[in-house]
This record gives structure tokens, sequence and C-alpha cells, in this order.
């Protein structure tokens, strides 16, 4: 897995650093800055060292790919944006305008609506070893991550009330999740 550093690092070598590179700061205009946007969200990803697939225009992107380009464009203007704020608090930029009118774009970080049908859910489990079949099954069931079920004990399981108990993990809260009959 990469670290946060090596891919804050990756994404302003392939999207800051060369569209921005040699443009001072104060001539970042809104004009600028909007053409950048677009140019990120039709670069393909970069996959390692592999070469760089062509542009695909926006109005050719499907949803989901669309999605995860904003997710991409707006870590990228996080980055564009807090470089520019660094710049100002050290006296290198006049204006702290320059980084304030960068904004990010909305509904990128909507999560992925994808659900299986009953048929496409019992051919999962039955391509799955047994071990790894109740895993899924339970994830299935409750809408739990791996780690989530991994964490349950015997004390989460409601006695009167059909569910479960999933403990808060992360900057999660807890929340109960109730179960179907089969469940």
């Amino acid at each position: 897995a990469r670290t946060y550093f090596e891919t804050t690092l990756s994404l302003i070598n392939h999207h800051i650093i060369l569209r921005l590179g040699d443009l001072p700061v104060e001539d970042l205009t809104q004009q600028v800055f909007t053409r950048f946007c677009v140019e990120v969200l039709e670069t393909p990803p970069k996959r390692g060292n592999q070469a760089l697939g062509p542009m695909v225009c926006l109005q050719d992107l499907e949803h989901e790919a669309l999605r995860k380009r904003k997710k991409t464009l707006n870590t990228v203007i996080g980055i564009l944006r807090t470089a520019i704020e660094m710049s100002w608090e050290n006296g290198d930029v006049e204006s702290e305008r320059l980084w304030r009118r960068l904004r990010r774009v909305p509904h990128a970080d909507t999560p992925r609506q994808f659900f299986l049908t009953r048929s496409q859910a019992k051919h999962l489990i039955a391509s799955c070893r047994p071990d790894l079949a109740l895993l899924v099954q339970a994830a299935l069931y409750t809408g739990c991550r791996v780690s989530e079920l991994a964490r349950l004990k015997a004390r989460d399981i409601g006695g009167h009330v059909f569910g479960i108990y999933v403990a808060p993990m992360k900057s999660c809260r807890g929340r109960s999740v109730i179960l179907p009959e089969e469940g």
C-alpha cells in the first residue's frame, strides 16, 4: 500500500507540476483554474509506471469514473489550496484571496450505490470457500465491513431485537443493524 506522502507527491507531479508548474501564483485566474480542473477530470487515472491512456471528454465519462475523478480532483485542489495558503502565510503571496477562491467540486464523495440481486448474492456465496462464504453472507445481511464483523462480540447480538450492535470505529459512530428473519 502506498503511503499518504507517496500518493500526495504523485498527485503533485502528475497534475499540479505538469499543468501549473511554471505559472506564477498571481496568474492563477479563475479561467486558468477552471481549465486546470477540466484537464484533471479528463485525465485517465495513473496506474504505477504504465503509460497514460488517452484523455476522455467529460461528456463521455461514465458516472462511476466521473465520481472517482472528482474525488481525485478535490484532493488535488486541497493540495493546491494548502500550498498557496502556506505561501500567503509566509509572505510570498500578497492576497489570501488567491487560495480562498479555489473551491472543491461538490458531490464527489458520495458513496457508490450498488446492490446485488438475490441471485447475484447466492452466486457470490456459492463461489466462495466455505469459511469465506460465512463472512460474505454476514456482510450481505448486515452491510458491515469485514473489520466491523471481525470486532463483533457475543454481547453485540440483540436478545429481544433481531439485530446487532456495531461498535464505534475510527470516525464512525456506533450503530444498530436490524436483520431480516433469515439473518
